[in-house]
């Protein structure tokens, strides 16, 4: 590939997960930066975290986080958004279990 050329595959620089690239090998890479993320956050502040911070925690190269989001707020909104997403989806559950409201509904039927 020449300079300037982009391959087939190449979303132009766009965030993947924008493109709906979905190819189990993009999904690993794409957790692995997610968690790499999540396990930063826990040991300093958002804003002290770079994308070398969080290449070298997922044992991966700049290349490649590049391939997946735009920067590194791109990817620390959707470590964000995948942790909100797996406590919501765990709570729910639990919040409906305990739902004084639904029990009277069910009761009541």
């Amino acid at each position: 590939m020449l300079w300037g050329e982009t391959r087939q595959d190449d979303p132009g620089g766009k965030d993947l997960a924008a493109t709906g690239t979905t190819n189990a090998r993009s999904r690993r890479t794409r957790r692995q930066l997610r968690e790499a993320v999540l396990a930063l956050a826990e040991r300093e502040d958002l804003a002290n975290i770079g994308v070398n911070d969080i290449t070298a925690e997922a044992g991966l190269n700049r290349t490649t986080f590049y391939l997946h989001y735009a920067g590194r707020e791109a990817a620390i909104a959707d470590a964000l958004a995948m942790l909100i997403e797996e406590m919501s989806a765990g709570g729910l559950g639990l919040i409906a279990a305990d739902d004084p409201i639904a029990r009277r509904r069910e009761g009541a039927n």
